[in-house]
């Protein structure tokens, strides 16, 4: 049985996986549906369900394509397209089962372990994640989303060297991929390589100066250097660029606060990590500076209430931290796994709930409390669509 143990990340702000989005979906489809051409079109499912997808009704195109598959169980094209819709509508524990099914009966596949890889690290599956994207390199070196999957594997393992090296490698094969090369520039400030993160950012914004992602990082090059006055001025620059651009990141109007109250501007501190945190970014760093810039403008209410927000979280964070040591010791503890996922969406924390139920999931598909959390996660974040999934799932599985 494979471990259940989350990412570790370096920082949680560590850029995602490439995902694909439904117009790759279609062009997917178009490619598979011009195949057809030249195979008599025999299996009218497929083709159906490509008509679907185009009219945009995916119900429908799911459908036709499970049809497609109990049909013709030993060709690529439903395995493919049902993949890829899971991956794509936030399943990706879905994909992953289509994924080794396929595996087993077709390795060559063009791109299977690119995709496998993908899926493994979206159900938090580091190890398998790691080997898959190595295989998907020997099956095509020139795949340049391959070598971005493997750079970020081996910096989630720690592996600073490696994943500046796998990212460069993509980089160089698509330079014109900007989440490839902002990647990169997130794996040269986790190797302390700050200039090299400086230049890579700025290649970006050279290329598209309403970036926001790219003078987030261009901030981090900056204020992780020693500190001075010119270097504080950069970084304060560049995360208001970024919070300018896009109004909702949290974590820019964190920093942004954080240099703010080094700068000596106390006023600007609170409206910035106050804005942080209206945001939904309720960690302990913010809760304690923002505690700190309440006191420094004489707002000792708001200051009491940032300071007991700060101890209720350091006590979440001492439970998760030892439910994960567990983990550590016996990844294979679903229960114990459930706990964490179950504490991480009571404190609010969706993004790492979510591996984890979802790899529950996978080896236990009827696990109706991990259904649950689930559906109650999907609920809290306002995703109906992917709550009514679970609910119906929890109907089918339930005993009448």
């Amino acid at each position: 049985m494979s471990e259940i143990v989350r990412e570790t990340q370096v920082r949680s702000n560590r850029l995602p996986l490439i995902f694909i989005g439904f117009a790759l979906l279609i062009l997917i489809a178009v490619f598979i549906n011009v195949r057809f051409g030249h195979r008599g079109q025999d299996d009218k499912h497929i083709e159906q369900g490509i008509n679907a997808l185009n009219a945009r009704k995916f119900e429908e195109a799911e459908r036709e394509w499970r049809e497609a598959l109990k049909e013709s169980p030993q060709r690529p094209e439903p395995y493919l397209l049902l993949s890829e819709f899971y991956v794509t509508s936030g399943h990706p524990e879905e994909a992953l089962s289509l994924l080794q099914g396929l595996e087993k009966i077709a390795p060559s596949t063009k791109q299977l372990y690119r995709r496998l890889a993908e899926s493994y690290s979206l159900t938090g599956q580091t190890v398998p994640a790691l080997e898959a994207a190595k295989k998907a390199i020997e099956q095509d070196p020139s795949d340049s989303a391959a070598h971005a999957l493997l750079g970020i594997q081996l910096g989630n393992q720690m592996d600073a060297r490696g994943s500046v090296s796998e990212l460069s490698k993509a980089a160089l094969l698509s330079p014109q991929d900007d989440k490839i090369a902002l990647s990169l520039a997130q794996a040269q400030l986790d190797a302390g390589d700050f200039a090299g993160a400086e230049v890579t950012s700025r290649k970006v914004i050279a290329r598209n100066d309403r970036y926001a992602t790219a003078y987030y990082l261009l901030g981090w090059s900056f204020s992780r250097r020693d500190p001075s006055p010119d270097t504080l001025i950069q970084a304060i620059t560049a995360f208001r660029k970024a919070t300018e651009l896009d109004p909702k990141r949290a974590d820019a109007f964190a920093e942004l606060g954080r240099l703010s109250s080094l700068k000596g501007d106390a006023l600007e501190a609170q409206k910035a990590l106050k804005k942080a945190w209206d945001l939904g970014l309720h960690d302990g760093t913010t809760a304690f500076n923002l505690a700190s810039a309440y006191r420094k403008t004489g707002d000792a209410k708001n200051a009491t209430l940032m300071s007991q927000e700060f101890k209720r979280i350091s006590d979440y964070t001492t439970r998760a931290e030892a439910l994960q040591k567990m983990l550590r010791v016996s990844p294979e503890n679903i229960e114990v796994a459930l706990q964490l996922a179950e504490l991480d969406i009571e404190a609010e924390k969706y993004e790492d709930a979510l591996p984890l139920l979802q790899k529950i999931l996978q080896l236990q598909r009827q696990n109706l409390r991990a259904l649950r959390a689930a559906e109650k996660l999907y609920t809290r974040i306002g995703d109906t669509k992917n709550a009514t999934f679970y609910r119906e799932r929890i109907r089918s599985f339930a005993k009448p």
